[in-house]
């Protein structure tokens, strides 16, 4: 299932090396399913094999071939990280037909850092991103602490809560260095030197506000982090694949073939507009998508007659209004 997500749009065109793959595939299957379905195989080998010897019975038996396991590694943490930003899609109810602006994979793993790098156009198209960054930190994020009652208390008694007022006037940041150089933190509470270290602070992480998070289910081995803000451009990008498939369905209801071309118009509601001008960006794409030999937006309906089919697609609340016309 994997491979086939991923050469999907390839799958539209013809591919010489996906038709090879494919022929491997098929060839190496059939042959292996012979000696438990004879009759089966034998017809699949005669219809979409065709190759010598004239039956699937008298081919040699396949020869296990040796794995790219650094490959297949890759692939395993590319799978893992697409599962996190879809993870994340879930939590923002946005569809994977909308872009996203940004993903960041945060991590110092080295065997991480290698798949991103090699497989980072994959990863970024089967999560619809437009950008993913790689570092060991995530600079937007910032660390905060606190003090944890329950274990000054035990050590400090009855001056705790004078600790965790002083505690409060210094900033994270500050406290934080210290105890990352010098192991310790000191304040001085009605005349006594306190020594404060890592075990009674509570850190918490804060990211700001257009970020969603999620950690790979391996612990530790990286975390991802979704920018969420979205722009003009990247809403016109998610209606015009919406558009797409909404084409698409409506010339398989017209009992279509992918050959025959049609002329598009969409007639856009008036909240879609005023993204007129963005939208027309992606004519030449979805055209090539459908099989569109015209598209037109408008804002008015044609006349009755000047089309053979029409549809109501629904995206995000708004109706749009799709009419076909065969072209001969």
């Amino acid at each position: 299932r994997w491979y086939i997500r991923i050469i999907r749009d390839r799958a539209s065109a013809p591919d010489d090396a996906l038709q090879d793959t494919f022929r491997y595939i098929t060839s190496t299957a059939v042959k292996l399913l012979a000696p438990f379905a004879p009759y089966i195989s034998e017809e699949i080998y005669q219809l979409l094999v065709k190759e010598k010897p004239v039956s699937v019975h008298l081919s040699e038996w396949p020869k296990a071939e040796a794995a790219d396991s650094e490959l297949e590694s890759q692939m395993t943490i590319a799978r893992s990280l697409v599962e996190s930003v879809l993870s994340i899609r879930d939590q923002m109810q946005r569809g994977l037909k909308w872009p996203l602006k940004r993903a960041s994979v945060v991590t110092k793993d080295g065997k991480v850092k290698q798949a991103v790098r090699a497989l980072a156009e994959v990863i970024k198209k089967q999560c619809n991103v437009k950008e993913l960054a790689l570092s060991e930190e995530f600079k937007e994020a910032r660390q905060r602490v606190k003090a944890d009652y329950s274990k000054l208390e035990p050590v400090f008694g009855s001056i705790t809560p004078k600790i965790i007022a002083n505690l409060a006037m210094h900033s994270s940041q500050a406290i934080t260095q210290h105890i990352e150089n010098e192991g310790k933190f000191m304040l001085d509470v009605d005349g006594q030197v306190i020594s404060v270290t890592g075990e009674h602070l509570i850190t918490e992480v804060e990211i700001p506000s257009n970020y969603i998070r999620a950690q790979s289910q391996s612990t530790g081995l990286y975390e991802v982090y979704v920018d969420t803000e979205t722009t003009e451009e990247l809403e016109a990008e998610g209606y015009a694949r919406e558009m797409v498939r909404h084409i698409q369905q409506a010339r398989k209801d017209m009992g279509l073939t992918k050959e025959q071309p049609v002329a598009v118009v969409i007639r856009l509601p008036p909240q879609l507009q005023q993204m007129k001008e963005l939208l027309k960006d992606h004519i030449a794409d979805i055209k090539s998508k459908v099989g569109a030999f015209i598209l037109q937006f408008t804002d008015a309906r044609p006349e009755q007659g000047t089309f053979d089919s029409e549809a109501v697609a629904r995206v995000k609340g708004q109706n749009m209004e799709i009419f076909l016309t065969k072209v001969a």
